[in-house]
C-alpha cells in the first residue's frame, strides 16, 4: 500500500479506524504499517469535513444523514476549526421538515448515553 492508496482507504471509512479494522483487517494492517503522520491525517480529516459540509444540502431529505456523518467525524477529530461553519449551516436547518429537525437534534444530543453528543463538541 502506498500513500495514495492509504488515503483512499482512509476516506472510504471516513477515517473511522474501528470500521477500517473490522471491514478490511488486512488492509488496515498495511495502512498502520505506513505510520502516517498526524499532520497528514489532520489534512485528510479537514478535507473529509469540508467535503461533507459542501455536500450537506445536495439532498434536502437527507441533510440529517450528512449532518450525522459530520458530527461523527468532528467528534472523532475534535473539529473545532469547523464549528463556526457547522453552526452557520445549522441556522438554515430551521427550514427543514419536522422529522428532519428531530433527527438533527438527535445527532447533536447523541443517540447513545455512552457517547458524547454533538452538543459537547460545540461547547467544549
Amino acid at each position: 500500500m502506498n500513500l495514495k492508496e492509504a488515503e483512499e482507504f482512509y476516506r472510504r471509512y471516513n477515517g473511522m479506524e474501528f470500521h477500517m479494522f473490522r471491514e478490511e483487517p488486512e488492509l488496515y494492517k498495511e495502512f498502520n504499517a505506513l505510520d502516517i503522520s498526524d499532520e497528514i491525517r489532520r489534512k485528510w480529516d479537514d478535507e473529509l469535513i469540508n467535503g461533507v459540509l459542501d455536500s450537506l444540502w445536495n439532498d434536502r431529505t437527507r441533510v440529517w444523514s450528512r449532518h450525522e456523518l459530520l458530527i461523527e467525524i468532528m467528534r472523532r477529530t475534535k473539529g473545532r476549526n469547523h464549528v463556526e461553519r457547522l453552526l452557520d449551516e445549522m441556522e438554515k436547518m430551521a427550514e427543514l421538515d419536522k422529522q428532519s429537525r428531530i433527527l438533527i437534534i438527535e445527532n447533536m444530543a447523541g443517540r447513545s448515553a455512552s457517547l458524547k453528543g454533538g452538543c459537547m463538541l460545540v461547547f467544549q
